[in-house]
């Protein structure tokens, strides 16, 4: 997520991860509370934590659909997909834990 639109500062707001076997998935993974902490809750709704929390759900809804991670549709100006990066894991948890370690310094582990 591009913090000023225009800016090319960007934080990274959520993983999203690609099974061998094919199923896509995304977690955020900066919680609410950090993205209200930096940026307040100015705009509709609690301000940037909605428009993520929004991203992630209609992100997970297009996958869902059939919809390509390199096809997928941005909500909201600003967000961006990054580069995909091979990984070996044991499961979806294990995966998403690795992409968040390695995405954001205010990331919160896989639960």
């Amino acid at each position: 997520m591009e913090t000023v639109l225009g800016s090319g500062e960007a934080i990274n707001v959520a993983v999203v991860v690609r099974a061998a076997s094919g199923p896509c998935k995304i977690r955020q993974s900066v919680s609410p509370d950090v993205l209200m902490t930096l940026f307040g809750t100015a705009g509709e709704g609690e301000g940037v934590a909605y428009m993520v929390g929004a991203t992630v759900i209609a992100l997970q809804k297009q996958m869902d659909e059939g919809v390509t991670i390199e096809s997928l549709g941005m909500p909201f100006d600003g967000f961006a997909l990054c580069e995909c990066r091979d990984c070996a894991v044991r499961d979806m948890s294990e995966l998403f834990s690795i992409g968040v370690k390695l995405s954001t310094a205010f990331g919160v582990g896989a639960a």
